[in-house]
């Protein structure tokens, strides 16, 4: 190293004290030019060259990504802060999520959902991905399928007219099955089974070109799959719905000059040998139908933890009475036996 008489580098050397003290960490001043030592310090030389991956910006580092599948980005994000940074982006898994599920870009994001990654997370680890086997053993399409609450059972409907329900095994094993067009039914369509898992719901449509009625059965699941109940149901895609372990509702409807008038009823979920065809049931529900709307399907959910007045709700259950038996002649519409009248709104 070459300075003057004033301690000063040269010029061509380092290009000015700046880029001196740069490369160097002291000023050039600081070099005792009489006996032209440099003072006693650590000296840091620039490196020799440098990484230029992790120089890219964001929007060339999100395209290199975009080429890559979704466990390279994962495995790409633990090489630093920034890569990692960029490997969150939402619109990268976004992308990810159409390509390697295969769903249609025109789909959006499903509803009450915040990002496309948690998505693909969903996606990834609670889908099935592995196919077991194919199950054979209805001849018709297979139109809904409903799991027990155990988990260990899981019960098919079909084109086919048969209710089938499964153990959840490997390989899977019809448990039980039953034809319900010796029952006048055209197929079924839907089945649920109760919280304790003794009972399943099976609704189907009956028989007939224009025909909207259909029926409701519940066989149970503890005695060699026996019919306990058949309630009628109408139109057919009420499906019906379990409002506890023992009762269920359905659906009817009627005739009102110009308008209909549809009603839910509350069905005792199990029934004497010798009443085969009567129903234990009560009528909850009027809905006065305007604009041709008719009630389509029916939810039960336990509110009770959002109520405050506990013992107003004792009371409304206490006066609701138990089950009345009532005869198909008595007209629906003017039965005594009507708790409440809404009118329903166009859907």
């Amino acid at each position: 190293i070459s300075c003057n008489k004033d301690g000063d580098s040269s010029e061509e050397t380092f290009g000015g004290e700046r880029n001196f003290v740069k490369y160097f960490g002291y000023s050039s001043t600081s070099l005792d030019y009489k006996t032209q030592t440099m003072p006693n310090t650590m000296m840091t030389w620039p490196p020799a060259e440098v990484d230029l991956w992790l120089t890219l910006p964001d929007s060339i580092l999100l395209h290199v990504f975009s080429f890559l599948s979704s466990k390279e980005v994962v495995k790409a994000g633990f090489t630093s802060k920034k890569w990692h940074r960029v490997s969150l982006d939402d619109l990268l898994w976004k992308a990810m999520l159409y390509s390697e599920f295969s769903v249609a870009r025109t789909i959006p994001m499903a509803p009450l959902k915040a990002s496309w990654r948690s998505e693909f997370r969903r996606l990834h680890y609670l889908s099935p991905v592995v196919l077991t086997e194919t199950l054979k053993e209805h001849t018709d399409q297979v139109l809904h399928v409903s799991f027990s609450h155990n988990g260990k059972m899981f019960a098919s409907s079909s084109k086919d007219g048969f209710i089938k329900v499964w153990n959840v095994s490997w390989p899977c094993q019809v448990k039980y099955s039953a034809d319900m067009k010796k029952h006048k039914w055209k197929y079924t369509q839907f089945s649920q089974f109760n919280s304790l898992d003794t009972l399943l719901l099976v609704s189907g449509v009956h028989f007939g070109p224009h025909s909207t009625s259909g029926e409701i059965a519940v066989f149970s699941l503890q005695d060699e799959f026996m019919l306990q109940a058949r309630v009628l149901n109408k139109p057919y895609d009420i499906f019906g719905t379990w409002l506890d372990d023992a009762y269920l509702l359905s659906g009817n409807l009627h005739w009102l000059g110009d308008s209909t008038c549809s009603v839910l009823w509350l069905n005792k979920a199990t029934q004497e040998v010798d009443s085969e065809q009567v129903s234990v049931v009560m009528r909850l529900f009027r809905f006065r139908n305007f604009n041709s709307s008719t009630i389509r399907m029916v939810t039960v959910a336990d509110c009770s933890r959002f109520l405050t007045n506990t013992a107003a709700t004792a009371n409304a259950l206490r006066c609701a009475g138990p089950c009345k038996p009532i005869s198909e002649e008595e007209t629906p519409c003017s039965s005594t036996y009507a708790m409440n009248t809404v009118e329903s709104q166009p859907v």
